[in-house]
């Protein structure tokens, strides 16, 4: 269990008391979480428009880390350990968006087959990145899914005055 650190500055009140205030850091695990990390504009594009949601990235670097092999849905399901209807919906989008391929004798199986090397080169870049600061990569993810609810919003507000015409004459 990690020690908490602290060190203690001395002030003084209006009143004239001493007061003693920690200054508290949280305990280190051994690594450092980096909330600055640089993504590059192009990785940040790629994010954008073509991973969504957390089990599409996961998705995207299991099979990634196996280019060659075809990967079940089940068997993703189990090394992620989430549900196999979140993996194949998000094997779905990724077929989808041209970055893996179905087997063409068992379609619940897929592997890592870009259809564009600036895909493969945004996949590789994002593997390195989410290997050491998974924490900006989710926080650049979040902030993509909350303007994604604001546009959608905007849109579903502007629509609410949109006039429908009578076609009825």
């Amino acid at each position: 269990m990690g020690t908490r650190r602290a060190s203690i500055e001395l002030a003084r009140s209006d009143a004239g008391h001493v007061l003693a205030r920690p200054e508290w850091r949280p305990p280190s695990y051994g690594h450092q979480v980096s909330m600055a990390v640089p993504i590059p504009n192009a990785v940040r594009r790629f994010v954008r428009q073509h991973v969504h949601e957390l089990e599409q990235l996961e998705v995207l670097l299991l099979v990634h880390g196996v280019p060659a092999k075809f990967i079940s849905v089940q068997e993703a399901a189990r090394v992620l350990e989430t549900e196999p209807e979140l993996i194949a919906s998000a094997f779905q989008h990724l077929a989808e968006h041209g970055l893996c391929i179905a087997s063409s004798t068992e379609q619940t199986c897929f592997r890592y087959a870009p259809t564009r090397p600036e895909l493969a080169a945004c996949v590789d870049q994002i593997g390195e990145i989410y290997a050491g600061a998974r924490i900006d990569v989710l926080v650049l993810m979040s902030s993509y899914a909350m303007e994604r609810i604001r546009n959608a919003s905007l849109r579903a507000f502007a629509y609410a005055f949109l006039f429908k015409q009578d076609n009825k004459k």
